[in-house]
């Protein structure tokens, strides 16, 4: 996580080491959209997604395991971070600004083109 990052961002990270699994099935919830041919997701609609695989498939009561709202576009940015050469640079739609033309989501990646 970058220095300076917005404490959610930390939060999500952290909750995301905390639960693997949680983050494994966002990646494969958005590969299905894009395999199944959709060029564009919503990362909310993956998110409840999520909340009803957990609830379907979890023994324990909904109120002991909590997708946090604040972390939906901290996981989608981290997708779109993680796996640049698997999805679109607007695969998502974020309220943010867009990066700049040219710049790259990561340090580690150069922008797609």
């Amino acid at each position: 996580m970058p220095e300076g990052a917005p404490a959610f961002q930390q939060a999500a990270e952290d909750f995301i080491a905390k639960n693997p699994a949680v983050w494994q099935s966002f990646c494969a919830l958005a590969l299905e959209a894009l395999l199944s041919g959709k060029q564009r997701c919503s990362q909310r609609l993956l998110w409840e997604r999520l909340r009803w695989d957990i609830y379907i498939r979890s023994s324990r009561p909904c109120r002991e395991y909590r997708l946090n709202n604040n972390y939906v576009q901290a996981f989608a940015h981290k997708l779109l971070r993680d796996y640049p050469h698997l999805f679109p640079d607007d695969f998502f739609s974020f309220r943010s600004k867009p990066l700049p033309q040219g710049a790259s989501r990561s340090p580690d990646h150069p922008p797609a083109h």
